[in-house]
């Protein structure tokens, strides 16, 4: 068994020192080198057909040149132009009271009482109604968005 391994091993190692040999002979004695002359005469007149035949590259300016740095310059202001402010409609507070708030950092629960005298549990993203959402509880405040505003409430 040794034997055979061995006589394989041997088979397949020749080849591919010879190999490695030449091409360390190429390495230690390259070619000759052409001249620009030489090349040109091989290269004959289908390369400098394709040489003719070869469009230059035009760049055409379509908007921003892409090679320069584009900085807005800022615009001078405008007193011509009235500004228009929105008339935005005062929103009172939610009429809900903090009865208690089962602190938990993972999951925050509150009981609330609700302008109709009842009471509920609730939790952090939570729709009471159509227009109050519970948004954060923390350990003494509750924070609502009541009709598009935010609003902190306090326990008592």
């Amino acid at each position: 068994m040794k034997k055979t391994l061995v006589v394989i091993l041997i088979i397949v190692a020749l080849p591919l020192y010879g190999y490695n040999a030449l091409m360390l002979l190429r390495i230690a004695f390259p070619k000759v080198k052409k001249t620009a002359a030489a090349v040109k005469e091989e290269a004959g007149p289908s390369f400098e057909r394709m040489l003719r035949a070869a469009t230059p590259v035009r760049f055409e300016v379509k908007g921003r040149d892409p090679f320069t740095l584009s900085i807005e310059k800022p615009k001078p202001a405008q007193a011509d132009i009235p500004v228009v402010k929105k008339k935005t409609k005062e929103v009172a507070a939610p009429p809900i009271t903090i009865t208690g708030i089962l602190w938990n950092p993972k999951n925050p629960v509150a009981t609330i009482k609700l302008p109709g005298g009842s009471k509920t549990l609730v939790k952090a993203g939570q729709k009471i109604g159509g227009n109050l959402t519970i948004k954060r509880i923390e350990k003494k405040t509750i924070t609502v968005v009541f009709e598009g505003r935010e609003f902190t409430i306090t326990r008592k």
